[in-house]
């Protein structure tokens, strides 16, 4: 019996070349891990460009990668083996004893597909046997290449295939940790972790006695190789200060004014009466602010929806060209759907070189209930949906936030739009903090409370640069600085000591009382 490992190269990060603790980069580790697998008669790397650092390893080059030219390439090189084991080339944690387990019970049960469940992803591969790779084909249409794309495929006709799951000692999926080198936050976390294990590893020898030792008394060095999963798994969970590297999700306010004052939002109290010419943020500082984030993260989401309606932007495709020009970041525009002027759809369609993504605010599936809500505009905010779903295929959305107030038409805005173009998203109710009045239908808080996932993920910038702790700051108490005057990582780590406090269950001011921590934006 014979297997084959593909190692998926495709869009190879340079965090990927870059040394770790140990002095080895993930490639080298992912290399050395593929050289140890059961039984593989060869490794085959995926890749859309030639690796001229890659010694002893046969390439497969293409441009253009998706998920059918993958599985085609699988059932071409695995003639006469028997399974394959799959995995990304950024993965320096993946554990050779979990996968020996994993691979155990695929030939155990003649499984046709074998993954891994509750580890962070990075530390497993899954193992697909060759005699399935054409039924899998077979659902692969339409199926962009991603790291989850052979699961997506199998998900549409799972019950055709014997499935067997190596289930992690500890569920971490909540954390939603990514242990791979492929962007900015994930190799932060990368070298905390692996810090973190091996100070673990030498503490626990030292008050072993040193573990094993030679003759003389010297320890004998931990063999070079990836940490075991135990030992990952425990340092997450003992460490959750590691998982703070840096932002991801910019929420911005670009524009003050909003044409609807819609009663479960607490802005209308914000901005009081609104007269005279409307404020809106210079391109100029919103470009400042693109590089700003660009500059630090690298990559990221921004948001152009704080406050106001994103539509009353005077140079609003301007402003989409700009979040986009250099390709790191991807822009958010939540909208109302109501005053985008004739042609302005178009414009950021032409400008943006990156296609945003939209969410539409309707709340309702009746002009009634809608009326009651937000006011006027149901019509025109759905007409802008459809203009919306042509310009933008895939990436458009539309939006109800579930409260006592609509609870009975959300039944039918969900059936309208699940089968269409557009896809649904129902919001959970915000009372800011209790600003608000609770209509909240249902508690959906976690039985136990953990470190809130805006302060540990989220910037929220208000027209002029300053910058908040967090949306629910809406009387603006929280100030960590202005990001166009300050630093971006001196004002992110001004966020630290809040994150730390939640680590120790401590909750100060507004925090105690508001429950948007277990949610999350990216």
């Amino acid at each position: 019996m014979s297997n084959v490992a593909f190692v998926n190269a495709v869009g190879l990060s340079p965090y990927a070349r870059r040394k770790l603790p140990g002095g080895d980069s993930a490639l080298e580790r992912v290399l050395r891990y593929s050289r140890g697998l059961p039984e593989v008669k060869k490794v085959v790397l995926l890749s859309d460009q030639r690796q001229e650092d890659v010694r002893n390893v046969q390439q497969v080059v293409r441009e253009q990668w998706d998920l059918a030219e993958v599985l085609a390439v699988m059932q071409r090189e695995s003639r006469g083996c028997s399974h394959v084991i799959y995995y990304y080339a950024d993965c320096p944690l993946l554990d050779p004893d979990v996968t020996s387990r994993m691979y155990a019970d695929h030939r155990r049960y003649f499984a046709d597909y074998t993954f891994a469940d509750g580890y962070p992803y990075g530390m497993a591969p899954e193992i697909l046997s060759a005699e399935s790779i054409g039924a899998v084909q077979k659902l692969a249409e339409g199926v962009a290449l991603s790291r989850q794309a052979l699961f997506e495929a199998i998900q549409k006709d799972i019950n055709t295939f014997d499935i067997e799951t190596e289930l992690s000692p500890a569920d971490l999926r909540m954390l939603r940790v990514s242990l791979t080198a492929d962007v900015k936050r994930n190799f932060i976390l990368l070298e905390r972790v692996m810090n973190a294990v091996s100070g673990e590893l030498s503490r626990s020898a030292g008050r072993a006695g040193g573990g094993a030792r030679t003759r003389s008394g010297e320890a004998i060095e931990r063999p070079d190789r990836a940490p075991a999963a135990e030992a990952v798994l425990e340092a997450l969970q003992k460490h959750p200060e590691m998982l703070r590297t840096v932002p991801v999700f910019f929420n911005v306010q670009i524009v003050e004014g909003c044409p609807q004052n819609c009663t479960y939002c607490p802005y209308p109290q914000m901005r009081g009466p609104q007269t005279g010419r409307i404020a809106e943020m210079a391109v100029r500082d919103y470009r400042r602010i693109v590089d700003a984030i660009e500059d630090f993260v690298e990559d990221g989401v921004v948001s152009v929806s704080l406050w106001g309606e994103p539509a009353f932007h005077g140079k609003i495709d301007e402003i989409a060209a700009g979040t986009v020009e250099n390709g790191g970041l991807e822009l958010l525009i939540e909208t109302s759907g109501v005053g985008w002027p004739p042609g302005a759809l178009e414009a950021v369609a032409e400008r943006a070189r990156k296609p945003p993504r939209w969410i539409v605010s309707l709340d309702a599936a009746s002009g009634e209930v809608y009326e009651s809500l937000r006011g006027d505009g149901f019509a025109e905010a759905q007409r802008t949906v459809e203009a919306l779903k042509n310009l933008y295929p895939g990436r458009t959305y539309v939006q109800a936030v579930r409260m006592h107030e609509n609870e009975e038409d959300l039944e039918g805005f969900f059936r309208h739009w699940k089968d269409s173009p557009v896809q649904p998203i129902i919001q959970k109710y915000d009372d800011f903090c209790g600003k608000l009045p609770d209509r909240k239908v249902t508690d959906l808080s976690p039985v136990k409370r953990f470190p809130c996932w805006h302060i540990k993920r989220d910037v929220t910038v208000l027209m002029d640069g300053r910058v908040l702790l967090c949306r629910e700051d809406v009387e603006q108490k929280h100030l960590l600085g202005n990001i166009l005057q300050d630093e971006l990582p001196d004002i992110w780590g001004r966020g630290e000591d809040y994150y730390l406090r939640h680590i120790r269950e401590d909750y100060p001011g507004m925090c105690a009382g508001c429950d948007e921590y277990y949610t999350f934006n990216y």
